[in-house]
């Protein structure tokens, strides 16, 4: 968690709320063979579930509607980690 929120921002929590379907439960480390199975399961997904997955990612405030703060967060978050990067 600390990684996603340091790595992405305010997208951290969100990213991993959703990650948690795919990669159970973040409660301990898992080994090579399992992270090549849950991320073979997250690429084989449907196009619509990954469409769901980045709105869910994109819906800071969770109402199921993307408003412009929404949209303000995450470009907000996005530089953020941008500047991060760069410094």
């Amino acid at each position: 968690m600390d990684f996603l929120t340091q790595e992405y921002g305010n997208f951290g929590p969100l990213i991993l709320k959703k990650l948690k379907r795919v990669y159970m439960d973040f409660e301990g480390p898992i080994d090579f063979n399992n992270f090549c199975d849950c991320t073979e399961k997250l690429i084989n997904r449907s196009h619509n579930f990954m469409y769901k997955l980045f709105y869910g990612c994109l819906d800071f405030n969770q109402d199921d509607r993307i408003c412009e703060w929404d949209l303000f967060k995450a470009v907000e978050s996005m530089i953020k980690s941008l500047n991060d990067d760069l410094i």
